[in-house]
């Protein structure tokens, strides 16, 4: 099995574990749910604050690879394609969200949506300012609340749509 499949099924084990209320989560339940030997766990993470914080990694470079894979283009693009993104990881963001250390991964998450759209808007020759960059970035991670009906992609869209046309008044 490629390291990458491990790391996978390693990550999909412990957010089956994690929404599950109030059950402990163990090394032993991981390796188990995923199939795998603790040895190779442990190849692959000391403990599982280590794989926390790998997941958390993975899901911030899938953010950032959707403003990289497509630069300077539309806003309202570029947000469809980040809340799409979103909406396709919806699970892992709400179990990183609710994490004891889902404080900090918001933290994480708030300072690298800032830098993308910065890095958006430079590149674009669009002025802001750090309130400008601040009020956004709450407002794009308030669409979340939106991600969970993946049933309706119309109510989602409309919310980009309705979303972007706040941002380009304020970043006019």
């Amino acid at each position: 099995m490629k390291q990458n499949e491990i790391k996978q099924k390693i990550f999909q084990a412990y957010l089956t574990l994690a929404k599950e209320p109030d059950a402990p989560i163990n090394v032993r339940k991981i390796t188990e749910l995923a199939g795998i030997a603790r040895s190779t766990f442990y190849s692959h993470y000391d403990n599982i604050d280590q794989l926390i914080i790998d997941l958390e990694n993975d899901f911030l470079y899938d953010i950032e690879e959707i403003f990289t894979q497509h630069p300077v283009r539309q806003l309202e693009s570029t947000l469809s394609l980040l809340a799409r993104g979103l909406q396709s990881r919806y699970d892992t963001l709400q179990v990183l969200l609710t994490s004891k250390e889902g404080n900090i991964f918001l933290h994480k998450l708030n300072h690298t949506l800032k830098t993308l759209l910065a890095q958006f808007l430079t590149a674009q020759k669009i002025p802001f300012s750090n309130i400008q960059l601040t009020f956004a970035v709450t407002g794009l991670l308030s669409i979340t609340d939106f991600l969970e009906d993946s049933s309706n992609p119309p109510r989602l869209q409309h919310t980009v749509e309705e979303y972007t046309q706040i941002l380009q008044h304020i970043f006019s």
